[in-house]
C-alpha cells in the first residue's frame, strides 16, 4: 500500500474526467440534511468590542514611560529598551487587530 497502483480505475476515473459523476442524488440529499447554521448580528460588536478591549489591555501592560518618550519624540531620551518595548506593543496590537479582522470575514 506504500506505492501507487497505477491499474486503479477510480482514480483513472477522477483523474481524467472533471465532470459530474451521478450519484443518484446523494450530494443533494447529504447537503440539505445538514443543519443551517446561522450568524449571530451581535458578531460584529462582540468581536470588535473584545478588540479594542485586548489592546486597550496591551497598551497598560507595556511600560508607558518608554512609549510616551517615543510619542513625545524626545530623542535624546529613546533607547533601545523603549524602542523594543513600542515594537512589541505594535505587534501584538496588530496581531490582535489581524484577527479580528479574519474572525468577521470568515464565514462561521
Amino acid at each position: 500500500m506504500n506505492g501507487h497502483e497505477p491499474n486503479d480505475s477510480l482514480d483513472a476515473l477522477l483523474r481524467d474526467q472533471a465532470t459530474y459523476i451521478d450519484d443518484n442524488g446523494f450530494t443533494r440529499r447529504v447537503l440539505t440534511a445538514l443543519p443551517r447554521r446561522r450568524r449571530s448580528a451581535l458578531r460584529p460588536a462582540i468581536v470588535l468590542g473584545s478588540t479594542a478591549l485586548a489592546c486597550a489591555l496591551t497598551v497598560w501592560g507595556f511600560p508607558t514611560g518608554e512609549m510616551l518618550t517615543i510619542a513625545r519624540l524626545d530623542y535624546s531620551a529613546i533607547t533601545a529598551s523603549s524602542v523594543s518595548a513600542v515594537a512589541a506593543a505594535l505587534v501584538a496590537i496588530g496581531s490582535i487587530v489581524w484577527r479580528a479582522i479574519a474572525a468577521l470575514d470568515s464565514k462561521g
